[in-house]
């Protein structure tokens, strides 16, 4: 195979050259007919000056090859310029397929890798060659499809699918891709294979389980605290709260989504929201005491107000109306106090 291959291109190089071989070699035999078989002249006379019946049939059959080298010769530079433009166009794919920065790999329909590019390459340098392997035996170690592949996924629906999933097997991931599944579609819209999309999600997904642990945490705590919560914005309104409805001034409903003016008394309510503008403005924690009537009983409240971003506060409320109280006197003081009274 290896040394047909050249001469063929060798033999497509000089098709006009071979057309005048051909021309010449049928010019030399036909002379050579008709002087060995019909005994008419020398050769040397029939090559040079053949009969006025030969020289047309010569001149015709030579004609006829050369305007066929001459075709076959124009069909090969068309294919031969159709084969450049596919080689650039092929080579233009495979630099945008390197060029991303991100894994991307073509299957077939039945998972098998048919194209990567130098992301996948590098990504899983140890399993190569893997062309025309099955996509979870590489990428997975896996002999059988994994359970959460949105490649199957997509393959059923002809739709998108999307799964994170870990890296480089599930047993033991030390890393997290996001795997997009696209479907490949013929003109009959039969989806016949899938690109896969790969992004190197493992610096996110650490960030986001730590964050979900400090969230958790913050709610632990926030939950310890057996004082009412409030997240208001900058303009008053309530955003959000936290604790028992019996210590609430009005039911839920009547106050989430609503401005502290349209819901407290108007002295409290412009108290606090003099307080939020101070809690915004420097930063700090405020702190301010009021009274307010809740089921029919007068009550006092400490109210520390804290920023919470650019343009929110968390009001956290203590009720103090025990520590307001007078402190009850002992019996012995009490005698003692009535003494000095007498």
């Amino acid at each position: 195979m290896h040394a047909k291959k050249p001469i063929l291109a060798r033999l497509e190089n000089n098709v006009i050259w071979l057309g005048l071989f051909l021309c010449a070699a049928y010019w030399v035999l036909e002379s050579a007919i008709y002087v060995y078989i019909f005994n008419e002249g020398s050769l040397s006379g029939q090559i040079f000056s053949p009969s006025s019946k030969g020289i047309w049939t010569r001149t015709l059959v030579s004609l006829i090859l050369i305007s066929s080298s001459g075709l076959v010769h124009s069909i090969i530079c068309r294919r031969k310029q159709a084969e450049e433009a596919l080689r650039k166009n092929e080579q233009f794919l495979q630099d945008i397929f390197d060029g991303i920065q991100d894994g991307i790999s073509a299957l077939d329909a039945n998972l098998h890798i048919i194209r990567v590019n130098a992301w996948m390459e590098k990504m899983y340098a140890d399993h190569m060659p893997f062309l025309g392997k099955k996509c979870y035996a590489i990428y997975q170690n896996r002999k059988s499809p994994c359970p959460w592949c949105p490649c199957l996924k997509a393959l059923d629906t002809g739709k998108m699918h999307t799964e994170l999933v870990p890296y480089p097997s599930a047993e033991k991931p030390t890393g997290w891709i996001e795997l997009s599944a696209y479907p490949l579609k013929d003109p009959n819209n039969r989806t016949v294979g899938i690109i896969e999309h790969v992004r190197d999600v493992t610096a996110q997904k650490q960030a986001s389980d730590k964050l979900q642990k400090s969230e958790a945490k913050t709610r632990a705590i926030i939950n310890a605290i057996p004082d009412l919560m409030f997240q208001l914005d900058k303009n008053g309104t309530f955003l959000g709260y936290k604790g028992a409805r019996e210590d609430l001034y009005v039911e839920e409903n009547a106050f989430l989504g609503k401005n502290i003016v349209d819901v407290m008394p108007p002295n409290i309510a412009a108290q606090a929201k003099q307080y939020i503008n101070r809690t915004l403005a420097t930063g700090d924690i405020q702190i301010f005491e009021y009274q307010l009537k809740i089921h029919d009983r007068l009550r006092d409240f400490e109210s520390r107000m804290s920023p919470s971003g650019d343009n929110e506060v968390v009001a956290i409320i203590r009720d103090i109306t025990e520590s307001k109280k007078p402190p009850q006197l002992s019996k012995d003081e009490e005698v003692v106090h009535e003494e000095q009274a007498s």
